[in-house]
């Protein structure tokens, strides 16, 4: 056997050795954790918040789920929920999914804001250091639309001053027909 014959056996012997390592890496590396939202956040008025006839804001109960849809636990991991006002709210404790296993979380949230607005919600890793990837983070908003305000905002007796505007014109008016006759 020549020197060029074992050198082409000594190279196929490393590449073969090269996709075995491969291949088991591959076969032995675990499936991720995959988290998801389950379904679409919700939300709940529970009180206008009033001083006298004004309305000065809203709370509101909001729940979020969360789903390991992967092969493996989760590592334990975050939920917050910032709003147009620039508060952020983190649910107290950590929260570690099994596969297959969802867990619901609700945050109390009450706004100043008398109108319409956006809640961003956001999943992630505890651990500051952990990587962050798109099987470990998540962020969706949800549309919070105030109730209606019915009657209890009255407006400040500008109806009056209209009226008594009303009839002065009416007077002005009449008083500058009779005038012309």
């Amino acid at each position: 056997m020549g020197i060029k014959s074992k050198t082409r056996i000594i190279i196929g012997i490393l590449l073969l050795t090269l996709l075995w390592f491969i291949t088991c890496e591959t076969s032995l590396a675990e499936d991720p954790a995959i988290i998801t939202f389950d379904g679409t956040p919700t939300y709940t008025h529970t009180r206008t918040i009033t001083v006298g006839d004004t309305i000065r804001g809203y709370s509101y109960k909001i729940t979020v789920s969360i789903k390991n849809t992967g092969t493996v636990a989760s590592q334990a991991m975050s939920v917050n929920l910032s709003d147009e006002e620039g508060y952020s709210l983190i649910y107290p404790s950590s929260i570690t999914l099994e596969p297959g296993e969802t867990e619901t979380v609700t945050f109390n949230w009450s706004t100043s804001l008398v109108r319409d607005q956006n809640v961003q919600i956001n999943f992630f890793p505890s651990d500051l250091n952990a990587d962050r990837d798109q099987y470990n983070t998540g962020s969706t908003i949800l549309n919070i639309v105030i109730p209606d305000s019915g009657t209890t905002q009255k407006t400040p007796g500008f109806e009056l001053c209209i009226i008594i505007i009303a009839l002065l014109a009416l007077v002005t008016l009449s008083k500058y027909k009779k005038d012309r006759k």
